[in-house]
């Protein structure tokens, strides 16, 4: 599926996504009771940058990891070897064969 340099750049990928997601949270609660300095405050910005940041990843990161977990489950199931065949023989009924 991947080789190993695509699986490196997904990886980094989600690894920033995550990171983003969680200084982001990190800052607002962090920064959420501060002394406000009026209509132009750099903090009550920076909060609403990270408050939309935290809303763009939240509505694309779900539908993702769902994609990816029912894309995962359904080629794993079709590129199973290890799926049990059932088949109905004498060896499998344990039927012994004398002459």
């Amino acid at each position: 599926m991947f080789r190993g340099r695509e699986k490196k750049i997904a990886l980094f990928l989600g690894l920033t996504a995550l990171f983003a997601l969680l200084l982001s949270s990190f800052l607002i609660t962090l920064e959420n009771h501060h002394h406000c300095h009026g209509e132009d405050c750099p903090i009550c910005a920076c909060i609403q940058q990270c408050r939309d940041n935290l809303r763009q990843l939240g509505d694309t990161l779900l539908p993702s990891v769902v994609c990816f977990v029912l894309f995962t489950a359904v080629l794993s199931a079709a590129f199973s070897d290890t799926a049990p065949v059932l088949q109905d023989s004498l060896v499998s009924r344990k039927v012994r064969m004398d002459n």
